[in-house]
């Protein structure tokens, strides 16, 4: 955060845009003149463009952002940096880049207030769930993750008290869409409750609701709906995450014969963060805990990634912060039930994988 800070252009660095884009960049973005060090950039300098037009009114944004449709669906965070920005482009820019640190102290609050930091096992969840791969990319990179994830992590820490946690994972589902895996959460009644018909009814309008009527002017909004990027995403059972293992297993052959060390550590991260997602997943497969909401918000996460696509695949950043939900959950729910030996391997194989920025840190500063 203090290295990508400078007085001329303050924040703006988190937001990470990219020199190619610059020709197709809306001029309210241009004439900020952020930095653009990196040449493509990443998917965080779309989403701050659309903060400035989130409604879409403008062709200009549609022209300017790399696969506008699918971008546009999540909405919330571009939506929230728009209103506290007060409708200023400079003002909205620097929010939106600083939003996902809120929602970072956010998600430290609820762990220290619903969990506590007391014990080591407290620490280490923390440890696991702040400073994980896919929380820092998020961070790091102006991402919507990070924000949807800590949304499903207050609804369901704060589960039980009326409608406060379905509006904070309806907005969760504005942020990034995947969050629908976690509506199990909330509206999967359980034995001792009596959920009228109604009141389901209720709940389940809060959350679908807004990102229902968001898609529907989505579609009409946009000339041509990319749904290919999604079904790219998406491959048949376990295929996706095989050819990632196969992969990597070939280029790790290939460093060692080549004795290229930097390289052989990189790509043993991206085969041992997969595998520590898969272990994660297996969790919630051999432990079923349907009477838990964090059981019930995990357990749909557990269940994508084996449907998960090769091109979703591809570097552990990416990955890793997709599932960034289904790594708070079963961290929550190894600190709660799991003792002794058990706690260790499950933790130690459950998370290893995840801490590859630091090790590419490691690298960097070697």
């Amino acid at each position: 955060m203090v290295n990508a800070y400078s007085i001329r252009s303050g924040f703006l660095g988190l937001i990470l845009f990219g020199q190619d884009f610059k020709s197709v960049r809306l001029q309210a973005v241009n004439m900020i003149a952020p930095p653009d060090n990196h040449i493509s950039g990443y998917d965080g300098q779309f989403y701050a463009q659309i903060a400035l037009d989130p409604l879409l009114m403008s062709n200009d944004t549609l022209k300017s952002v790399d696969y506008a449709p699918a971008r546009a669906r999540r909405i919330g965070l571009p939506f929230l940096a728009f209103i506290l920005g007060v409708g200023k482009p400079a003002w909205i820019l620097q929010v939106y880049a600083l939003l996902n640190f809120v929602f970072w102290f956010l998600l430290l609050a609820m762990i220290y207030r619903c969990v506590g930091l007391r014990t080591s096992k407290d620490f280490l969840l923390a440890i696991s769930v702040l400073w994980s791969t896919g929380t820092l990319t998020s961070l790091t990179r102006s991402l919507t993750d990070l924000p949807a994830a800590v949304l499903i992590t207050g609804a369901v820490l704060f589960y039980g008290h009326r409608n406060f946690p379905m509006s904070f994972l309806g907005f969760a589902a504005l942020c990034r869409e995947t969050s629908v895996l976690s509506f199990p959460a909330l509206i999967w009644p359980d034995k001792k409750q009596n959920i009228r018909f109604k009141q389901l009814a209720t709940s389940c309008l809060i959350l679908i609701g807004p990102l229902a009527a968001w898609l529907l002017y989505v579609y009409f909004r946009t000339d041509r709906p990319e749904l290919v990027r999604a079904v790219d995403n998406l491959a048949f059972p376990l295929a996706g995450i095989i050819q990632k293992l196969m992969i990597v297993s070939g280029g790790l052959w290939d460093s060692v014969m080549r004795f290229n060390g930097s390289g052989f550590l990189m790509l043993l991260n991206e085969l041992i963060c997969p595998v520590s997602l898969l272990v994660q997943s297996a969790y919630f497969m051999v432990k079923r805990r349907w009477e838990l909401p964090v059981w019930r918000a995990g357990i749909g996460f557990s269940v994508f990634i084996y449907f998960l696509g090769s091109h979703a695949w591809g570097q552990y950043p990416a990955y890793s912060r997709i599932f960034l939900p289904l790594t708070i959950f079963f961290n929550l729910l190894v600190r709660q039930h799991e003792y002794g030996r058990a706690y260790i391997y499950w933790y130690v194989l459950g998370n290893i994988g995840l801490f590859g920025l630091w090790i590419k840190m490691f690298l960097w500063n070697s």
